[in-house]
């Protein structure tokens, strides 16, 4: 297939606009089949689809001093504001110095009993209900692990509310993504109102949690917690963007990541008992989890623009180009993945099954997703609780993926407890 920079040009160039809105991940295969790795959509737009691992890892390793996080991590700041998923540069390691410890691996196993008391509480509920919607419910369930993980704990009272400023918040800023028209965010439409309304109960819940921290003096090992306590003496600001980042990361991403695996398990039913009866943190299930996010990445576009022209494709590409970067296409691409459409885990044990950079679900390079291990420890013990204590139906037997900012279900997906 050409790996040369081919430009998209004429009536492809409109079509493909309206086509990337309306349908971003059938655009991209459109886009790959008809130019190759490497489509270009000069003029305002000035965007480069990365759809091969060697081009990815030119600009994410070798060229790492030289891209910044572009239009998406832009739009995602009016919600995140400077937390270290936008930071860049110095301001990016002083951050990541700060954070990483609630991340490292004694401070993830010590989630594991809170991650499992959570779920078994969730499990009962889901017993007493019979059929449910499993996105619907998995995700309230990885919210409320997420809400104590991150801030100690989260009034039950708040949770639907503050659920629901996520999901319009995010809504509403991957559709002004996808969008190639974008107004100013001043302007006093509807949906910039309800962006602005969704953002305030946000900061007003997690100033809340804040003051209540300061006050009480708080001991306990969550995020929030350890933020308080920093010796980076950090800002009420400071610590309000990176709970809000890290809790909408956490709880979306891994909600998502722990849907579609059941979804996938559920459809191939031997895998369960490969999955049940392997070790805790073995390689083979952790295979199982790779296979799940190989399918279904929780990001399935990145962006990223370089500061200075960069040589891709055989051309030199101006600065500020957005560089559009898929894991969603790479891990499907059969030039790099043996029967991509067959849930197979085992491909993962195998000795040659290289090279790494065609599995890119956290991205590569040095800013690569901080929260990789958090989100395979917990999709691990959420999805071993319910296959061990609640065997699943699955009752909707084909669902497709849907791009909105993460990759969704298009329907509700429905289970009940096995007879």
């Amino acid at each position: 297939m050409n790996r040369s920079l081919t430009p998209v040009k004429g009536l492809d160039y409109l079509t493909g606009i309206r086509l990337f809105k309306n349908n971003p991940l059938g655009a991209m295969g459109t886009f790959r089949s008809r130019y190759g790795y490497l489509p270009y959509f000069g003029g305002p737009l000035r965007t480069l689809f990365l759809f091969h691992p060697d081009d990815i890892r030119t600009v994410l390793v070798d060229g790492k001093n030289n891209n910044e996080k572009g239009d998406q991590a832009k739009l995602l700041q009016v919600a995140l504001g400077q937390s270290l998923f936008i930071a860049e540069g110095e301001e990016w390691r002083r951050k990541k110095l700060v954070i990483q410890g609630v991340f490292h691996h004694q401070a993830i196993e010590g989630y594991g009993t809170t991650i499992r008391e959570i779920t078994q509480r969730y499990i009962q509920d889901w017993r007493r209900k019979g059929t449910f919607d499993l996105a619907d419910e998995v995700m309230a369930l990885v919210f409320s692990i997420s809400g104590a993980i991150f801030f100690g704990q989260i009034p039950e009272e708040r949770s639907a509310e503050v659920r629901r400023a996520f999901a319009d918040s995010g809504g509403i800023l991957a559709r002004k993504f996808a969008s190639p028209i974008k107004f100013p965010l001043w302007l006093p439409t509807p949906e910039h109102r309800r962006l602005k309304n969704a953002i305030a109960q946000l900061d007003e819940f997690t100033y809340f949690l804040i003051r209540r921290g300061r006050e009480g003096g708080v001991e306990d090992e969550s995020f929030l917690g350890r933020l308080l306590r920093s010796p980076a003496n950090l800002s009420d600001r400071e610590i309000r963007d990176e709970v809000v980042t890290f809790l909408g990361a956490g709880y979306e991403t891994t909600s998502m990541f722990i849907v579609w695996t059941l979804y996938l398990l559920l459809r191939n039913p031997a895998y369960i008992d490969v999955f049940l009866q392997a070790p805790r943190g073995s390689a083979e299930r952790k295979s199982v989890l790779q296979e799940g996010l190989r399918f279904y990445p929780s990001f399935p576009i990145n962006v990223r623009q370089n500061i200075s022209p960069m040589e891709l494709g055989g051309k030199e590409v101006a600065p500020r180009t957005n560089f559009l970067i898929s894991p969603y296409m790479v891990q499907r691409d059969p030039a790099f993945w043996g029967d991509p459409e067959v849930f197979r885990p085992g491909r993962f044990l195998e000795p040659s099954w290289g090279p790494r950079d065609r599995f890119l679900p956290f991205l590569i390079g040095p800013k690569k997703c901080i929260g990789e291990q958090l989100a395979y420890a917990e999709a691990e013990i959420v999805i071993e609780e319910i296959l061990s204590t609640l065997p699943l139906e699955l009752l909707t037997q084909e669902v497709l993926p849907v791009c909105d900012i993460l990759l969704y279900p298009d329907r509700k997906l429905f289970v009940r407890p096995r007879p």
